[in-house]
């Protein structure tokens, strides 16, 4: 004997036709006409935000390279500027020392 529960029975509810979902069961050809157009949209937008994010990921990908081309910018006028002092500090020794330390 199986002691089991019996299972409960399926309600079935009665929808009228303005309720019941378009999607499960199209009947006229307008649904499937106007379901067509609403998957044609959702693909559309769908490859519109693919699009987007591909399009994001390259600008990110090209303002990381103008961030480390600014940096490597700005060293390089570091670089040039501290030469440029240590160049003036020697010129003004060798002026100096040239002069007998006179101004």
């Amino acid at each position: 004997m199986n002691n089991a529960a019996p299972l409960p029975p399926q309600i079935e509810i009665d929808l009228p036709p303005e309720v019941r979902d378009p999607i499960q069961d199209p009947i006229y050809d307008f649904e499937k006409l106007g379901l067509g157009i609403a998957e044609t949209l959702l693909k559309a937008a769908e490859a519109q935000v693919i699009e987007a994010q591909n399009l994001y990921e390259r600008t990110k990908a090209l303002a990381d390279h103008i961030r480390s081309q600014v940096a490597e910018q700005s060293q390089q006028l570091d670089d040039m500027n501290a030469r440029l002092k240590t160049f003036g500090q020697r010129m003004l020794e060798a002026h100096q020392k040239f002069n007998g330390g006179s101004k």
